[in-house]
């Protein structure tokens, strides 16, 4: 959902849907609204509007809350630049964009599915939270499931209790409560695995799930976004990010304010040779020239030189000694 950055796949859905592939039989769909807005937006207006913090959330907050879209109003024209209120006005974008999420859901059939999930990460709470309620007021039998790191701890139970269109909360490391969840709804499981909320409150697993070895995990499945940007962008006015995980945590462990610790509690990382591996595989599968490998680790020594190549590979690496 918005949003995301629109040159650069959801991670989180790519790593999500590959688990699921190899671990059951599941029919597993990704999808990527926000290119549909970025669309609709521009390449130039979107990533303003992603990037400032609030502005997004605002336009999402008038379709939420109809009653508050003055005050919505006057947060989005405080975070945007004075170009983009000169070629924007927040009326006409709030009703532009509830056509849009109208027009995308009549694209989708839904009783084909037994499960809807959102990733939620920076800016993506409010758009999520607008597109599950018109998903349950469509189809009411739905499942609806969030997860992702704005979902964690206090502020996933508070939404469950205060949000009718949530049936779910992944609390935590995603892959192995997801496919739990999928089990339980199949049929194939009577309790829910540990970290998996529900509104029900539904017996849960006590054990709690172990943390997966990062080196085991399969590629990143990003192919449904590549099959969305040749339909919502064909002639590609801009060059796709592909995003890398080589860890999860922070080793670091001190911050206060931050929710790494949180949603993932052990700090792991992946070897040097793997990471190499990992980007020669993506960059050959979906032959695109920049990678932003996200790194969080004390350990680059261990990363070896990359083979020379004509890509260009650039690495974001965050180091604390």
């Amino acid at each position: 959902m918005p949003w995301a950055i629109f040159n650069r796949p959801s991670i989180q859905l790519a790593t999500l849907k590959s688990y699921l592939d190899e671990k059951s039989d599941y029919r597993v769909d990704a999808f990527h609204p926000y290119l549909d807005i970025a669309a609709l937006l521009g390449v130039d207006i979107y990533p303003e509007i992603a990037l400032s913090g609030w502005a997004g959330e605002a336009l999402f907050s008038a379709l939420l809350y109809p009653e508050k879209a003055k005050d919505a109003a006057k947060l989005f024209n405080e975070n945007i630049s004075a170009t983009t209120r000169n070629k924007t006005r927040f009326p006409s974008l709030t009703t532009q964009i509830e056509k849009l999420c109208h027009d995308w859901l009549n694209r989708i059939d839904f009783s084909s599915y037994n499960l809807v999930g959102f990733s939620i990460c920076f800016s993506q709470l409010l758009p999520s939270l607008y597109m599950a309620k018109l998903i349950k007021q469509q189809h009411p039998t739905l499942a609806v499931v969030f997860g992702g790191s704005s979902c964690c701890g206090e502020v996933g139970q508070s939404l469950l209790r205060e949000y009718q269109q949530l049936d779910y909360i992944i609390d935590g490391e995603g892959e192995e409560r997801l496919l739990t969840l999928c089990r339980h709804l199949n049929g194939q499981s009577s309790e829910l695995g540990h970290g998996v909320r529900s509104r029900k409150n539904l017996k849960c697993a006590t054990t709690q799930i172990a943390p997966l070895d990062l080196t085991t995990l399969p590629l990143p499945n990003f192919s449904s976004y590549f099959n969305e940007i040749k339909k919502t962008f064909p002639s590609q006015p801009f060059i796709p990010l592909l995003p890398v995980e080589f860890s999860r945590g922070c080793w670091w462990n001190k911050c206060t304010f931050c929710n790494l610790n949180i949603q993932w509690p052990n700090y792991r990382f992946k070897t040097g040779d793997s990471m190499v591996a990992e980007v020669k595989a993506l960059s050959k599968q979906y032959l695109f020239i920049s990678h932003l490998p996200i790194m969080l680790c004390p350990h680059g020594r261990q990363i070896t030189s990359f083979p020379k190549s004509p890509k260009t590979v650039s690495i974001l690496i965050s180091l604390q000694k």
